[in-house]
């Protein structure tokens, strides 16, 4: 995987769970804010681990790549 692939990647993961986070605070039920902030987590999980595998492909620009980890 390319690191441009990694970068969108990252964004997906992290964009859904930002939206997932909103539908979340909007549900009624607990059992459907439970639901929503299980699928937060999994997403931020997701991020996560896209950040680690950035971090030690070492591809790319190191000052781009730190600063996209800050």
């Amino acid at each position: 995987m390319r690191a441009s692939s990694r970068g969108i990647k990252i964004l997906r993961s992290s964009g859904s769970a930002c939206l997932n986070f909103g539908e979340a605070q909007a549900d009624v039920t607990d059992k459907d804010f439970i639901n929503k902030m299980s699928i937060v987590v999994k997403e931020l999980k997701e991020s996560r681990n896209c950040v680690k595998v950035l971090l030690y492909s070492k591809e790319g620009d190191e000052l781009i790549r730190n600063w996209i980890l800050i």
